[in-house]
């Protein structure tokens, strides 16, 4: 993500490829194109056993950085992410005051509706929904997307 906040604009308008190459030479991590969508392959089975647990309710799990981390960098080795809406997320970002401001927005924001005892996917729900509710909706909505995905959201809470 920081990265993408630090992407120039000159860059953003010169499509994929170029923006891939210099996300690739800025932070070191190899990102590729596939038409339109920017992909990590590196993150694809990053922390992967390729065994998939089914939730059980009622089964308490702890859930970290780490693993945070791990399924938004699968969501984005393997899934890709449109050029279209990392422009927009760029945006977004920037429209909220960067990367730091941003998450520690959502944070704050996710332990108060934690106080008021909503459960921890709709309180991150909720957190990512108010910090996003000051940008257009074209904006918001690639930023809805991106911190939306059920695996991430599964992850992160």
């Amino acid at each position: 993500m920081d990265g993408i906040e630090q992407l120039p604009p000159t860059i953003q308008e010169q499509g994929a490829e170029k923006i891939a190459n210099w996300l690739t030479t800025k932070t070191g991590v190899k990102v590729t194109t596939n038409g339109h969508n920017l992909f990590v392959p590196s993150l694809a089975n990053l922390g992967t056993t390729g065994e998939v647990l089914p939730y059980k309710r009622g089964t308490i799990t702890t859930m970290g950085t780490g693993e945070c981390a791990t399924a938004i960098g699968i969501m984005i080795g393997t899934v890709g992410f449109p050029l279209s809406k990392i422009t927009k997320l760029k945006k977004a970002i920037d429209l909220l005051g960067g990367v730091s401001k941003t998450v520690e927005r959502i944070y704050s924001k996710y332990k108060l509706y934690k106080s008021w005892n909503y459960r921890t996917t709709a309180a991150w729900r909720r957190a990512v929904e108010d910090t996003s509710k000051t940008l257009s909706s074209d904006v918001k909505n690639a930023f809805l997307d991106f911190f939306n995905i059920s695996q991430v959201i599964t992850q992160c809470t």
